[in-house]
């Protein structure tokens, strides 16, 4: 999607439908968003991210809510860190 096309929907007023459905894939968000209709506020997420909300929110108490921040946050910053130890090795490897 280009910057131009972009620019076009706002001077016309209007998205074609094939660019409003690459636009919603590309920004993770429904269809129904991208075209500014009327959608709660789960309606905007993914199938997997409403069963995650729902999945939070049978946690008995906020403790336990937090709790599974917590272990998220764990996991992202270990992803973080393999991340960052695979492409300083890629980097080094690709030197060589």
């Amino acid at each position: 999607m280009s910057a131009q096309s972009v620019n076009n929907w706002f001077v016309r007023g209007a998205i074609g439908k094939s660019s409003a459905i690459k636009l919603a894939d590309a920004l993770g968000v429904s269809l129904e968003w991208v075209l500014g209709q009327d959608v709660g506020p789960k309606d905007g997420l993914r199938p997997d991210e409403r069963r995650l909300l729902e999945l939070y929110n049978q946690l008995p108490n906020e403790e336990e809510q937090q709790n599974m921040m917590r272990i998220v946050s764990l996991r992202l910053k270990e992803l973080d860190q393999l991340y960052a130890k695979y492409m300083g090795r890629r980097i080094k490897g690709d030197a060589e």
